[in-house]
């Protein structure tokens, strides 16, 4: 049988982030470059790839839309098998590399995603282990800060998609990440769906990001769109009960979902399907493998069913307008998900900038 490996961070994976001198993280304090906590001008926007590197249109994007703030995902945190002892550690992975450096005067929020999986296992832990661990999360956010200078470092986020029976786990992480974060002067943030705005809900935190995206079930095959429909937001958005600051992430991506047998198996990445010798069009988002073939690594079988979803824009304004007139927006950030030239070039500016757009 595996046995758990509970308190585990690869040596590996630390050293390699080792800080330099005249890092903008503070140890113990804040940095003096550190802009003032009520400082919102600029707009903002999430950076979700495992390599950092901006094209032309992406540096273009960022300057034409005044961003000023990066929430960068450093790291995951996961189960992972272990090759050598036939073990599963809770482990970070998918570590982001820098090939180009973020752009000067760019506020980042280093991001650090807990999946579920991770968080099940925080569950079984002793609250004394579990404190332990944050602290591993947080030395070594500390350590990427430094080793690659990011700029303007004044606030820290957990990105975590709990259910009801983590609840009081993820509490008391978020409670121990905020208490050591504030004592060297930085805030601590986390993000939110919709199901989780009722105070019953509220951890402790400086800040939220209402993440205005999976509104719907992907496991769904009848679902006409899982990425975000104001028919499956709109229950939840006059249930906005957090008593701290919240924020406004607004989808732009896209994906390709594939379902056998009504069962829904994964998420397709570089599909076309345009391609008609091996796709049939059946619904506006929706399309049947006419014919076996095979898309990098993954097969696809003839009778198979493919939903090619969108972060639609007519969505994404009737939700924000139904918030703006629910809820005090004006002094929120509004957020894009995410930089990635693919996608936002299927908007127009002045799409871009009504998604920017504080109330």
């Amino acid at each position: 049988m595996k046995r758990y490996l509970i308190l585990t961070f690869l040596i590996a994976s630390l050293a390699s982030c080792a800080p330099r001198s005249g890092s903008n993280v503070p140890s113990s304090s804040p940095t003096e470059r550190t802009a003032t906590d009520s400082t919102l001008s600029g707009n903002s926007i999430y950076y979700w790839k495992t390599v950092f590197s901006l094209n032309d249109y992406e540096k273009d994007f960022l300057q034409k839309h005044d961003i000023s703030r990066l929430y960068i995902r450093l790291f995951d945190i996961a189960l992972q098998t272990q090759d050598a002892q036939d073990t599963l550690a809770l482990v970070p992975v998918g570590t982001i590399q820098f090939k180009d450096s973020v752009p000067e005067n760019m506020e980042v929020i280093p991001t650090v995603y807990i999946t579920y999986e991770g968080l099940r296992q925080l569950d079984e832990m002793r609250y004394n282990e579990c404190e332990s661990y944050v602290d591993r999360i947080l030395r070594r956010v500390e350590n990427m800060v430094s080793f690659h200078e990011l700029p303007y470092v004044r606030e820290v986020q957990f990105d975590c998609d709990w259910t009801e029976s983590t609840l009081w786990t993820y509490h008391h992480i978020c409670e121990y990440a905020k208490k050591k974060l504030n004592s060297k002067g930085l805030k601590f943030s986390i993000t939110l769906r919709l199901h989780q705005m009722d105070d019953y809900y509220s951890m402790p935190a400086d800040r939220g990001v209402l993440m205005l995206y999976n509104t719907g079930s992907f496991k769904n095959p009848n679902a006409t769109n899982s990425i975000l429909t104001y028919n499956d937001a709109e229950p939840y958005i006059g249930k906005h009960r957090i008593k701290y600051p919240v924020d406004y992430a607004y989808p732009t991506y896209s994906w390709s979902l594939l379902y056998r047998n009504n069962v829904f198996k994964c998420i397709i990445r570089n599909i076309d399907l345009s391609d008609s010798r091996y796709y049939e069009k059946t619904d506006y988002n929706k399309y049947r493998v006419i014919k076996d073939t095979k898309v990098g690594d993954l097969s696809l079988t003839k009778g198979d069913i493919i939903r090619h979803e969108t972060s639609e824009f007519k969505e994404i304004e009737r939700v924000k307008s139904d918030l703006s007139r629910k809820h005090d927006m004006k002094n929120s950030r509004q957020i894009i998900y995410h930089l990635d030239s693919t996608n936002l070039s299927n908007y127009t500016d002045d799409e871009i900038e009504y998604m920017l757009m504080a109330y």
